[in-house]
C-alpha cells in the first residue's frame, strides 16, 4: 500500500503545472498534479465524461487529489447548512428506529406472518453511510440484512471490503453526525485516498480473476458458483467524482458487509440480477435526457425543487453559497456538488415530498421525453416491486438456519426506502 504524507501547505500544488524532477520535497502523487482547469473541463462536459479507464493507479489518485483541492474553493460549510444537515441525520436515524410491518406467507403454515422491517435510506456513496448503517442495525438487532445490491455481486462486495483496515473502517463508523462540517473534517484526504486505493486494487484483482476464468472449462465450472466480478462503481471517472463530492465509493455496501460479518448475520442482495436490465438501469434517465438536450434544464429544475423543500433560512444559505462559487472552468462542477447536499438537509417528511415532486418531473414525457420517462419508471416502480418481493422472500426464511425473520434491516437508496415505507404503512392501515 502507498504511504500518504500530505503536507499542510499542499494547496500550493494547485498553481503548479509540473515540478522539477530534482525537487524531492513532495510525495510522488503531488509531482505533478494535473491542472484544475483540465479536470474542470472534463467534468463539465455532458453528464459522465470518461477518464481513460487504462490510467495507472497513481495517475487516477493524482486526479483524485486535484478534485479534492478543487472543493476547497467552496469554503467552509455555512453554519445553518451544517446544523440542518445534522438535524436531518438525527431524524433519519429516529425514523429508522421505527420499523414497519411486512407481511409474508409462511410456507409451512400457509398463514400470513409479520416481520418488522427497518428501512435504512442512504445517499449512495455518502461518507456517513457507515455510521448510519451500523447504528440502525445495532438498534434493530435484526435476524438478517438485505442490501440494494445484486445477489451475484455480494461476493464481490466481500472481496472489495476485505483489504480495508479495521482502524480506517472503525474511524468511519464513528463519523460525527451533529453537523456536516464536523463530518467532513473527521475524514481526511489520507483516509479517502487509502479507502479508494485499496478498493481500486481489489477491483483490479477481480478483473484479472474474471479474465483468467474466461476459459470454457472455467466458465462451465463457474456456472453453478459465479465468481466475483469487478464493480462498475470504481471506474476512474466515478472515483474522481467521489472526491469532488467528498464521498466514499461503495460506502453503504462496505458497511453492510462489515456489520454482517461482525454480527454473524446473513446478508442478501435484493437488486435485479438479470444482466441486461441492470446494465440498462445503470445508464439512468439523466443520460437519456442529456442525449435529447434536456440534461442541464432538468438539472436546474430539480435544484429548484430541492431549494423549495428546504427551510427558508437553509435555502437562503444555499443560495448565498452557490453565489460564492468563483467563476472558473469548474464552477458548474462545484455547484453540482452543492446541489447534491440539499436533499441531505431534508427531514423525512420533506424528503418524501421532494421525491414525489422529482418523480412527477421525471415521469412527464412532455418535459423529459418518452425514453427518459420510461427509464425512470423502471428505476422506481418496477424495482421497488421487486424489492418488496425479495424482502418477503428473505422474511420467510432468511434467518440463520433458514428460519423466518422476526426483524429485518434493509439498506437501500433513500428515495426507495421512503416510498416503500409509505407503501407498507398504507398496507398496515388497510389491514387495521
Amino acid at each position: 500500500m502507498i504511504s500518504y504524507t500530505v503536507r499542510h501547505d499542499c494547496r500550493r500544488v494547485e498553481t503548479f503545472t509540473g515540478c522539477p524532477k530534482a525537487d524531492a520535497r513532495w510525495p510522488w502523487f503531488l509531482k505533478p498534479i494535473r491542472s484544475a482547469a483540465r479536470l474542470g473541463n472534463r467534468q463539465r462536459q455532458a453528464t459522465e465524461t470518461s477518464i481513460d479507464a487504462a490510467l495507472p493507479l497513481e495517475e487516477i489518485l493524482q486526479e483524485c487529489i486535484t478534485a479534492h483541492f478543487l472543493t476547497e474553493e467552496l469554503g467552509p460549510v455555512p453554519h445553518v447548512v451544517s446544523e440542518s444537515w445534522g438535524h436531518a441525520c438525527k431524524a433519519r436515524l429516529q425514523e429508522a428506529h421505527r420499523p414497519v410491518t411486512l407481511q409474508y406467507l409462511d410456507n409451512s403454515s400457509g398463514r400470513f406472518e409479520d416481520c418488522q422491517v427497518t428501512l435504512v435510506g442512504v445517499f449512495h456513496r455518502d461518507a456517513v453511510n457507515l455510521r448510519i448503517v451500523r447504528d440502525a442495525i445495532d438498534a434493530a438487532a435484526p435476524d438478517a440484512l438485505a442490501l440494494e445490491a445484486r445477489p451475484s455481486f455480494l461476493s464481490s462486495c466481500a472481496h472489495l471490503a476485505a483489504p480495508l483496515p479495521d482502524d480506517l473502517t472503525q474511524k468511519l463508523f464513528e463519523t460525527p453526525l451533529q453537523g456536516l462540517q464536523e463530518a467532513l473534517d473527521h475524514i481526511s484526504l489520507e483516509d479517502r485516498l487509502a479507502w479508494h486505493e485499496l478498493l481500486l486494487r481489489a477491483n483490479e484483482q477481480l478483473s484479472i480473476m474474471l479474465t483468467h476464468g474466461s476459459s470454457p472449462a472455467a466458465t462451465s465450472a463457474a456456472a453453478a458458483h459465479p465468481q466475483p466480478s469487478p464493480s462498475s462503481a470504481l471506474t476512474p471517472t466515478k472515483v474522481v467524482s467521489a472526491f469532488l463530492s467528498r464521498e466514499l465509493a461503495l460506502s453503504e455496501k462496505v458497511a453492510a458487509v462489515r456489520v454482517a460479518q461482525d454480527r454473524g448475520l446473513p446478508l442478501y442482495g435484493i437488486e435485479l440480477d438479470d444482466t441486461a436490465p441492470y446494465l440498462g438501469l445503470l445508464q439512468g434517465p439523466l443520460t437519456a435526457a442529456a442525449q435529447s438536450g434536456l440534461g442541464e434544464p432538468l438539472e436546474s429544475q430539480q435544484r429548484r425543487l430541492a431549494l423549495a423543500s428546504l427551510e427558508p433560512a437553509v435555502a437562503a444559505a444555499f443560495q448565498d453559497w452557490f453565489r460564492s462559487v468563483p467563476p472558473s472552468d469548474f464552477s458548474r462542477v462545484l455547484q453540482q456538488q452543492l446541489a447534491g447536499l440539499m436533499p441531505q438537509c431534508l427531514s423525512p417528511e420533506s424528503y418524501l415530498s421532494y421525491a414525489d415532486e422529482t418523480d412527477a418531473l421525471w415521469s412527464d414525457e412532455r418535459r423529459v421525453g418518452r425514453v427518459a420517462a420510461a427509464q425512470h419508471g423502471q428505476l422506481t416502480a418496477m424495482r421497488e416491486e421487486h424489492f418488496l418481493e425479495q424482502l418477503r422472500r428473505v422474511a420467510a426464511g432468511g434467518a440463520a438456519g433458514g428460519l423466518p425473520c422476526r426483524r429485518l434491516v434493509a439498506v437501500m437508496g433513500r428515495a426507495h426506502a421512503a416510498r416503500l415505507r409509505r407503501a407498507l404503512l398504507r398496507q398496515q392501515r388497510e389491514r387495521e
